[in-house]
């Protein structure tokens, strides 16, 4: 279903940058 792609698209974004903001949130804190 090609009407479906673009949900797909932002859950993959999603999944992909969540690590990335847990990471940036644990430096902070670690830093802090």
């Amino acid at each position: 279903m090609p009407g479906h792609g673009g949900l797909l698209d932002r859950i993959d974004g999603l999944m992909a940058a969540t690590p990335i903001c847990v990471a940036v949130l644990i430096l902070l804190l670690g830093g802090v």
